[in-house]
């Protein structure tokens, strides 16, 4: 992560390291199940989630949902805030690039 506001600056860091942990499973509907969970080094923020592929007859639709929580107090909410608008950019940016591809 870059470029957080300078409140966060001291407990986040310039930049921090991301470790992702997905488990596929293919359901009986056809579509497929990623339940993931990511750890961002130094921050004290917990993310889990899901994505799930649904078939559809122009391809496929992903569904994602992801929760960010914190049990820091005050600080928290910015903290799980700002790592949640960052998850919605990323995911954005991501989808741009794979539909101009």
């Amino acid at each position: 992560m870059k470029h957080q506001p300078a409140t966060l600056f001291k407990l986040l860091g310039e930049w921090n390291k991301v470790r992702q942990r997905e488990t596929w499973t293919q359901e009986s509907d056809g579509s497929r199940l990623c339940k993931l969970q990511v750890e961002l080094d130094g921050v004290p923020v917990k993310i889990k989630g899901e994505m799930r592929l649904c078939p559809t007859e122009e391809g496929c639709v992903n569904k994602v949902r992801i929760e960010a929580s914190s049990i820091i107090p005050i600080i928290g909410k910015a903290v799980t805030g700002f790592v949640s608008d960052e998850i919605t950019k990323q995911m954005e940016e991501e989808y741009a690039y794979i539909k101009s591809a």
